[in-house]
């Protein structure tokens, strides 16, 4: 499954979990407390990162996203 790295303006990580839970998505998403968006080029929040299963940058997006294109960018990471 890809992983999503989120550039958050949520909060902590418990503040994650609710959204993800509120909104039913189920995909490992990590908090970006470190500054990768930085080392990744990330220019807006919210930047969402669509990582593949051997670690490469398959979609980038800035700004806000609809939950359908989201999803869809996580299906053509994990099936294509």
């Amino acid at each position: 499954m890809p992983l999503l790295l989120s550039q958050s303006l949520l909060g902590g990580n418990d503040d994650i979990n609710q959204y993800l839970t509120e909104h039913d998505y189920q995909f490992p998403v990590i908090n970006d407390t470190e500054g990768m968006h930085i080392q990744w080029g990330a220019l807006a929040y919210p930047a969402i990162y669509v990582v593949d299963q051997t670690g490469q940058i398959r979609y980038v997006t800035s700004g806000v996203t609809t939950t359908w294109g989201l999803r869809a960018r996580l299906w053509l990471a994990t099936n294509l």
